[in-house]
């Protein structure tokens, strides 16, 4: 009898007690998952914001290079300082992260020098960075260029003679160096950044045409940062993964900023202490059985 009064003592106490610690981990869990969410989604916000000021400041600094180099043209033979012929050498990309550049003449719209030197002689006078760079410095928004039609932000700026202008330059600036650089910011932090256009293309070369994505990526920070809007949320990214993301959609680039962090590894913190927690509790709970199994039997 006393046996199996100790034995239900036991049951008990062990029941009751592993119940409370569920119940407490259960709580734990919850109140520590939303902890996590909200500051994840505070810290994606925060680096979204900082790489939309982030990518304005670049293309600033593109800007101040490409005018230097067409100061330099105007000076008599300081064509010459950017190669020999009709060629034009690339600068460094810490200096203008360039791919490709281009000189045409005004009037006409003819390309008299290019980094590319089979363009030397075809024309773009119907190219919008042409046209508007001839009254200013211009930034034409994200466009198809190239033979692959790849999505591409083009700076110019005018060359002067005296007073009038006798060319525009021209530089088709590399994406990839910039998505690359806000990556490098949040390795750390297990986050993922990249640019996509208004068709939920992706824009640099790196990722651009991949085969997973040559009919545009969607998920829901996608379909909403082409619309125009900015946002966080948890979703499903376009490989099937939960994220927890945040985008930001830069109108005077016509570009979206999308950054994601996995959530289940975001969220892991949260898992482990709910299994600590159980852990624990049922180590507690089970040395309160064996004592309540030993005072019976007295």
């Amino acid at each position: 009898l006393r046996t199996s009064l100790a034995a239900r003592m036991a049951a008990a106490v062990f029941t009751l007690g592993f119940t409370a610690v569920a119940l407490a981990a259960a709580l734990s869990y919850t109140a520590a998952e939303t902890a996590l969410r909200e500051n994840t989604a505070d810290v994606l916000a925060t680096y979204a914001d900082d790489d939309v000021r982030y990518l304005d400041r670049w293309l600033r600094r593109q800007q101040d290079a490409l005018q230097l180099m067409a100061t330099a043209i105007e000076v008599p033979g300081g064509a010459r300082l950017f190669g020999a012929g009709i060629g034009i050498q690339r600068l460094p990309a810490s200096v203008l992260a360039a791919e490709r550049y281009r000189l045409i003449a005004v009037p006409g719209g003819r390309i008299v020098r290019a980094s590319d030197t089979t363009e030397v002689g075809s024309f773009a006078v119907d190219e919008l960075y042409y046209q508007r760079g001839q009254a200013g410095p211009f930034v034409q928004p994200l466009h198809p260029a190239g033979v692959d039609s790849r999505p591409t932000l083009t700076i110019s700026a005018p060359v002067r003679r005296g007073n009038v202008v006798s060319a525009v330059l021209a530089a088709n600036l590399s994406i990839q160096d910039i998505e690359a650089v806000l990556r490098a910011r949040t390795s750390r932090l297990d986050f993922d950044v990249y640019f996509v256009d208004q068709f939920a293309q992706y824009v640099s070369a790196e990722r651009f045409g991949t085969p997973n994505a040559r009919r545009g990526i969607r998920s829901a920070g996608v379909d909403d940062v082409i619309l125009g809007r900015n946002g966080e949320g948890i979703y499903q990214s376009h490989d099937g993964r939960a994220v927890m993301g945040a985008w930001r959609w830069v109108p005077e680039l016509q570009i979206g900023i999308v950054m994601e962090a996995d959530a289940e590894r975001a969220l892991a913190p949260a898992r482990r202490l709910w299994w600590l927690t159980l852990l624990v509790g049922a180590f507690a709970t089970a040395i309160l059985a064996l004592g309540a199994i030993v005072v019976t039997r007295r």
